[in-house]
């Protein structure tokens, strides 16, 4: 999203800040007021609008995506406004102080000199540094235990506790809620916690509703009714044009962004073994990743070596969306649970059919499995390292390591001839039943065809080398004898 934030949502806070402090400035108020009520006319209602959205199904629409981009950087926006509205206060007269000291109940910096509040500041950084190293190993903590409800209340308390610290040094809890989010969102186990606090947003979104609506003075809207519709229509008239600027800017800038921001983003459900070796290629092609794993063993070895992972349940639908499976290209399964292997594969071939699936099968019925889910490339974790082994085995016997690694594609290219046809007599195969009489013979024929295939290459071999057994090398090993052959002496 980062190409429609700076373009549409830059611009639009920029631009509606700038035109409602000019505004306000004209109508006789100091420039400290003025520049508060251009940030604040620069925002818009997120949960409504997004709302609104969800209910007329346009989120995924380029309007929706875009209204999403300004909502976005908003939010982002709230965060140094909310830091720079108190010293705005402070700066006309001290107001501020006191106002904001009357609604905390209590204050850490209530006593000092108005400059000391710029230390105020330096809090709001030490929160966001001290909670990023803190995090980790609070929450590596807390998984140990095992209870994803001590989990979840962790992560609340977080919020709550920081929000309580901002009020003590005259800052908006609400500040302290966002700033708790940033410390979260930049957590490996961010995805996690997204995905276990969704039930409560539904909450939280009715108690923000019902402060608002307590919020509202009618008395002063009775009075001052026409003075309020009047500013309310002017204000969204200012917000549509300048929007409508906005779209205009970010069209023309839009295709030059592309190119520094085009990205391919790839999914990788599990970091063991198989799935480093995976993100370290992709690593080093400079492909972005979004590494998910259930064990913090493998979160920190992955870690070492330099791969942003974080920790979850891959498997769970919930977190997928969290980690962005609706924009990703291609997903790569390496869980080491089958059956939560062809779940996911099926969950997202049915919901994100666009999405290129890649998957670690562990046996070959596990990869039918895999292929009957929808997966579009499978690999077995043991066949080509099996492969490699074998040819090593072919040249330790005295075959030319060219002919060895020409008789390893054969064996790939039978079993690819027949991989078809394997699978749907596979298909075929009542629940229970390790083998139908059809696969079994299919299975008999891909042999025959393997051995014909290998018994032309041995043939070809000898009459290359015009001598008795194939496996007598013309150049034997230093040793004299073949590797793991045991003598006379090694019996003794």
């Amino acid at each position: 999203m980062r190409v429609r934030l700076v373009g549409l949502g830059g611009l639009q806070v920029m631009l509606t800040a700038s035109a409602g402090m000019a505004l306000a400035w004209f109508l006789g108020l100091a420039w400290q007021t003025a520049l508060a009520v251009g940030l604040i006319f620069s925002l818009s209602s997120t949960a409504i609008v997004l709302q609104t959205l969800n209910e007329k199904s346009l989120v995924k629409t380029e309007g929706g995506r875009s209204a999403f981009s300004v909502l976005l950087f908003q939010d982002i926006a709230v965060i140094p406004m909310l830091a720079l509205i108190p010293l705005l206060a402070l700066a006309g007269g001290g107001s501020g102080e006191d106002a904001a000291a009357s609604v905390s109940g209590a204050s850490l910096v209530s006593g000092l000199p108005g400059w000391a509040h710029a230390l105020v500041v330096a809090a709001v950084g030490a929160v966001i540094i001290g909670g990023s190293y803190l995090s980790w190993p609070l929450f590596r903590y807390v998984v140990r235990s095992g209870l994803r409800e001590v989990f979840t209340a962790t992560a609340l308390m977080l919020v709550i506790g920081i929000a309580a610290l901002m009020s003590l040094v005259n800052l908006s809890p609400a500040l302290g809620a966002f700033l708790a989010g940033v410390v979260l969102a930049n957590s490996e186990f961010r995805h996690e916690l997204e995905a276990n606090i969704e039930p409560f947003k539904g909450l939280l979104l009715g108690l923000f509703f019902i402060t608002v609506g307590a919020g509202i003075n009618f008395e002063v809207l009775a009075s001052e009714w026409g003075l309020v519709l009047s500013l309310s229509l002017a204000v969204i008239v200012l917000k549509a044009l300048i929007l409508l600027l906005v779209v205009a800017i970010s069209m023309f800038l839009t295709p030059a962004l592309f190119i520094f921001y085009e990205q391919a983003p790839v999914i990788v459900a599990g970091a063991g073994r198989f799935g480093q070796i995976i993100c370290r290629l992709l690593k080093a092609n400079k492909i972005p990743i979004v590494v998910l794993d259930i064990e913090l063993e493998q979160i920190e070895n992955v870690h070492r070596i330099g791969i942003k992972s974080y920790f979850g349940d891959a498997s769970r639908p919930d977190l997928l969306e969290t980690a962005g499976i609706e924009q990703a290209r291609v997903l790569v399964v390496a869980i080491d649970d089958r059956d939560r292997a062809t779940r996911m594969v099926h969950h997202v071939k049915h919901l994100h059919p666009e999405v290129w699936v890649l998957a670690r099968a562990f046996d070959r019925g596990h990869g039918y499995q895999l292929r009957e889910a929808g997966a579009d490339d499978i690999v077995s974790e043991t066949y080509h390292s099996a492969l490699e082994l074998g040819s090593h085995a072919l040249t330790a016997m005295g075959v030319h390591p060219m002919r060895a690694r020409q008789m390893s594609a054969a064996f790939i290219e039978s079993e690819t001839a027949h991989e078809d046809e394997l699978f749907e007599a596979w298909k075929e195969i009542e629940e229970g039943i390790r083998f139908s009489p059809r696969y079994s013979e299919l299975f008999m024929k891909l042999e025959e065809t393997l051995s014909s295939a290998m018994e032309h290459d041995w043939d070809q071999q000898r009459q290359e080398q015009n001598q008795g057994p194939i496996w007598a090398s013309p150049e034997p090993p230093a040793s004299g004898r073949i590797p793991g052959a045991k003598t006379d002496t090694d019996e003794a």
